[in-house]
């Protein structure tokens, strides 16, 4: 998309799993262009274990009522960056 600047701008974010990484508001990588030129470059790179660890999460439809309460309860899983690494929760899409 066009950006407040007037450049094209084009994010890539993380998948684990087919779920999406929350960097905190930013994005894997970041690229704005002004018409063909590039001039703005922006990478967060990560590397990612999978481990055999099982995760207890809130019940969707637990989550969904609680989120409901506030706004829609549309829910999708998302791991987010903590400084101890990622948890998985439920967000509100």
């Amino acid at each position: 998309g066009v950006n407040e600047e007037g450049l094209y701008e084009f994010t890539y974010d993380y998948l684990v799993n087919g779920i999406p990484v929350s960097l905190g508001g930013k994005h894997a990588a970041k690229f704005e262009f002004d018409g063909d030129r590039l001039v703005s470059a922006e990478f967060y790179i990560r590397s990612f274990v999978i481990e055999q660890e099982t995760i207890s999460l809130l019940p969707m439809y637990q989550a969904a009522a609680i989120a409901s309460s506030q706004r829609s309860a549309n829910m999708k899983l998302m791991y987010v960056e903590t400084s101890e690494g990622y948890d998985c929760i439920w967000v509100d899409k």
